[in-house]
């Protein structure tokens, strides 16, 4: 189990793959947003998909990577790449 917060990137060093959880909280697995190298896409995507992602890379240590589809994954060996510094935390107060 690992914290991961809902929108914040990570690099998966297991799958090479940039990730963005969909929820907050402790996880091993949880639904992410993907993002992938041209050649991982060019192996299972269309031509129009891949034009489409191409138009808005991510790039991390000089490796452009492009939006996939959204699946669960295992949370593993990832590292935070987004600035949370300035991120805080809202309880919510809820009365039943």
């Amino acid at each position: 189990m690992k914290t991961v917060i809902k929108g914040a990137y990570y690099y998966d060093r297991d799958s090479d793959t940039i990730l963005m959880p969909h929820y907050t909280g402790e996880f091993s697995i949880v639904d992410c947003n993907s993002f992938e190298k041209l050649e991982e896409l060019e192996n299972t995507y269309n031509e129009d998909y891949i034009k489409e992602a191409k138009e808005s890379p991510i790039e991390y240590e000089g490796k452009n990577y492009y939006s996939t589809e959204y699946s669960p994954y295992h949370v593993g060996d990832w590292e935070l790449l987004s600035d949370i510094s300035e991120l805080s935390f809202i309880e919510e107060n809820f009365d039943f």
